[in-house]
């Protein structure tokens, strides 16, 4: 598992020289495949049937379904995430309130950052920097 992370790791790092539209978009397409073979597996109707237990009245599959695609996406902007230039952060993200933040930060006042436990929020600080 190592050597094939390292190998994807390699392969990227090559990927992320190009435009950010062209690097995010291989990116992403590598998300996509992942999701799409992660969705005809067994792990799938696993996290059905967890979503079941939480939420026994939902679409247990079209939340599993999204849940894979989110992780999938989010893996590879983890893996990435050390080949990001500024360009790709802000292709990505967007802030809201960052004022607020940049007024703290002058003031010398510690701030609580809250966020939802979804998306890509690991990535967050390395944005912000």
């Amino acid at each position: 598992m190592i050597i094939l992370l390292k190998s994807l790791q390699f392969f990227f790092r090559i990927i992320f020289h190009a435009s950010a539209s062209v690097a995010l978009s291989l990116m992403y397409s590598a998300g996509w495949i992942t999701q799409a073979i992660t969705k005809r597996t067994v792990l799938r109707n696993t996290v059905i049937e967890n979503v079941k237990m939480i939420l026994p009245q939902s679409d247990a599959e079209q939340i599993a379904d999204k849940l894979l695609e989110n992780v999938s996406y989010s893996i590879f902007e983890l893996l990435c995430l050390p080949f990001f230039r500024k360009e790709h952060f802000q292709s990505i993200f967007r802030f809201n309130g960052l004022q607020h933040l940049d007024q703290a930060l002058k003031e010398k006042k510690g701030t609580i950052l809250l966020t939802l436990h979804a998306g890509n929020y690991e990535v967050i600080p390395a944005a912000l920097a």
